[in-house]
């Protein structure tokens, strides 16, 4: 079974990362849609942009590892950082929110739940770091089919956009639908009142289940049969 993480993104990790995540300048350019061509190596303006917001900004990134190999990479940033967002038929964000753009896992590993893990991991750490809320584009198609079914001609079917049932499940909720690339958002106390009253309801019903298992037992007891043992062995010990 392969070895799986999620770590902060580093500078140094740049040259590791999928190569889609390391040539794809397509979240940090403002470049019209056609001219994004496939293959478009942009691999110096990411690098460019990486080094600027994790000086300026600190982390902005988390890499899914499998065995000591980066197999995907999530980005995010505030707006301004961005600035294909302001250019998305749904966007711009709104000016409160920081923005989860660049979503890549390579094939092999590439489910619902690795998408999920991955954004997570993102989100817990702008939750940590004071940010109360998370927008994301979200496009069409499912998480199995996710590079095959997108265009990198297009800019509506992008493959570093993430696709809308990976955002659902991460509890993202569409707030400007689109035919092609709705926005989402995550207001991240509330998540964070969520899961804690889901966390405070499971701790109650384990207390009830305890209390429960108790009452059961103390009732198979009969009256005085400690007693009745405690005599038997007595009685067994002076013999």
């Amino acid at each position: 079974m392969a070895d799986l993480r999620i770590v902060p993104l580093e500078l140094s990790m740049v040259e590791d990362l999928p190569h889609h995540s390391r040539v794809c300048a397509f979240w940090e350019t403002d470049r019209e849609p056609g001219h994004i061509e496939r293959g478009y190596d942009d691999s110096f303006e990411k690098e460019a942009w990486l080094s600027a917001v994790l000086l300026e900004w600190g982390v902005c990134g988390q890499v899914f590892v499998a065995d000591e190999r980066a197999v995907g990479l999530v980005l995010y940033a505030p707006p301004n950082y961005i600035p294909r967002h302001k250019l998305l038929p749904s966007g711009p964000v709104n000016p409160d929110a920081m923005v989860v753009s660049h979503v890549y896992i390579t094939d092999k590993y590439r489910s619902i739940m690795a998408y999920v893990k991955l954004i997570n991991a993102a989100v817990a750490d702008l939750r940590d770091r004071g940010v109360r809320a998370v927008e994301a584009f979200g496009r069409e198609g499912n998480a199995g089919s996710y590079a095959g079914d997108a265009d990198p001609k297009s800019a509506l079917d992008h493959v570093c956009i993430p696709t809308r049932d990976v955002l659902s499940a991460c509890g993202f909720k569409e707030i400007v639908p689109h035919p092609r690339v709705s926005r989402w958002r995550m207001d991240v106390d509330k998540r964070n009142l969520w899961q804690q009253s889901v966390k405070a309801a499971l701790d109650q019903r384990y207390v009830d289940r305890m209390i429960e298992l108790i009452a059961y037992e103390t009732e198979r007891v009969p009256a005085g049969a400690g007693a009745e043992a405690s005599t038997e062995s007595d009685t067994a010990a002076s013999t």
